[in-house]
């Protein structure tokens, strides 16, 4: 029969006050402190509903280890089904185009690939916050020359010319320009500000902006249509902040509006204009910068 000290006993009572003991301990408690009163580790087993085998586990590992042996050992846990280099196969499996007839992946397609369960590569997807159902989109450029291409634009942003003025310009149209009533409201013995929940039409604006990327300044100019003359007049306001003969170098989207001004660009021939178009610059434009600033014809 195991031998319980006084110290033994006065700790095993404490344990035994607690509130939020797990059931299990209480239990190994209890029949330990029932085998040095009762004296029958038999009796003592019943108490807790303890078998033979389990009551002589416990007693043993008790005179062992003392109040620590009737904690629960430390345990390995199932091992990892997801290892890392199913992860890895994972991941080189979703670079690759999806079975024929399937526009994305599904998980049940991954499982088939990767013989695993379905919960697994649900885990996988998790642990790497990838979303099956969200994709996005994106061109990849046919052209061999795109690097080359991609790196000369993005050198006129990172090394500008001393003798060049950089400018990056873009639309934001059809700003609608609403008018809300505002004023103040009292929410119990606070006032507080609202606004309306309806508000008027007045018509939209369109915003034509020039970002320059060797100071930071941006030009802005708001203006009733988006017309190519529209465009143009902000391009004279542009120049117009520059002396003559000053290089300017303007970047731009291929929105039609950009694109066909021969004449003004006659009118302008330190200009230069550079359209990316699908990854590509049109002739003028990219043979505008890799001359590092040539005027464009």
């Amino acid at each position: 029969m195991p031998i319980v000290t006084e110290a033994q006993a006065a700790e095993i009572d404490k344990l035994l006050a607690k509130q939020n003991l797990p059931v299990k301990m209480y239990r190994r408690l209890t029949f330990i402190k029932n085998c040095g009163t009762a004296g029958c580790l038999i009796e003592a087993a019943r108490t807790v509903g303890f078998s033979e085998t389990s009551a002589h586990k416990w007693r043993n590992r008790f005179q062992k280890s003392g109040i620590n042996g009737l904690r629960d050992a430390v345990r390995s846990g199932r091992p990892a089904k997801a290892t890392v280099e199913l992860e890895k196969r994972l991941l080189e499996l979703l670079t690759q185009d999806p079975p024929a007839g399937y526009c994305r992946w599904f998980a049940w397609q991954l499982k088939e690939r990767l013989e695993v369960s379905r919960a697994v590569v649900y885990g996988l997807l998790a642990k790497n916050r990838i979303k099956l159902h969200r994709s996005k989109c994106r061109c990849v450029s046919k052209d061999p020359e795109f690097a080359a291409k991609a790196a000369a634009i993005c050198q006129a942003y990172t090394v500008p010319r001393a003798d060049t003025v950089t400018y990056c310009v873009d639309e934001k149209t059809c700003i609608q320009a609403l008018q809300r009533d505002h004023g103040f409201t009292r929410d119990g013995k606070t006032i507080v500000t609202a606004v309306g929940s309806t508000y008027k039409r007045l018509g939209t604006t369109h915003l034509f902006a020039a970002y320059n990327a060797d100071t930071g300044e941006v030009v802005t100019e708001c203006r009733a249509t988006k017309t190519k003359v529209d465009f143009v007049a902000f391009l004279d306001r542009l120049v117009a902040l520059h002396p003559p003969k000053q290089r300017i170098a303007i970047i731009l989207d291929n929105l039609s509006t950009h694109k066909n001004l021969g004449a003004w660009r006659e009118k302008h021939p330190g200009v230069v204009f550079f359209y990316p178009d699908f990854g590509q610059l049109d002739e003028s434009g990219r043979e505008g910068l890799l001359s590092a600033g040539a005027a464009g014809t």
